[in-house]
């Protein structure tokens, strides 16, 4: 008898930016709050971030900014790009997510091809005064 084991290392998210135990609290200065540490993405094709609120407060927008590193050096950023085409021209930009918060709704999972072998994600909310919005920050590494 022939009994196959499949380890399956994406079957667990990983908490990069606050714990459902403790929730990160964004700051009201609008300034990006980074996760410790990077995401390994080596060996995987995508990643996936889950963004959940788990106070919302005063704020209206979020906005998560996801960079890749070549290294474990969290010095060594390099912002994720997006194109757009139009009229046979490429135009590459800085990619941020936007989310609108609205009470009570999910927010879309970000999921983008592996560009690096290390990951960041930074997240910020549009608050100027008010409660600090809490988030929790989820990586899911996709085989």
């Amino acid at each position: 008898m022939n009994i196959n084991v499949i380890a399956r290392s994406d079957a667990e998210a990983q908490d990069v930016i606050g714990t459902l135990g403790s929730p990160q609290a964004l700051t009201v200065d609008d300034t990006y709050v980074v996760q410790t540490g990077t995401t390994d993405t080596r060996d995987y094709s995508n990643c996936v971030w889950f963004v959940e609120t788990v106070t919302q407060g005063p704020a209206t927008k979020l906005t998560v900014k996801v960079e890749w590193l070549h290294n474990a050096l969290p010095t060594d950023r390099n912002p994720q790009g997006s194109e757009s085409i139009s009229g046979g021209l490429s135009t590459l930009s800085v990619y941020e997510a936007e989310y609108t918060l609205v009470a009570a709704e999910g927010l879309p999972a970000i999921s983008l091809p592996v560009a690096g072998p290390y990951a960041l994600v930074s997240i910020k909310a549009d608050l100027t005064t008010g409660t600090n919005p809490e988030v929790i920050v989820r990586a899911w590494r996709k085989a």
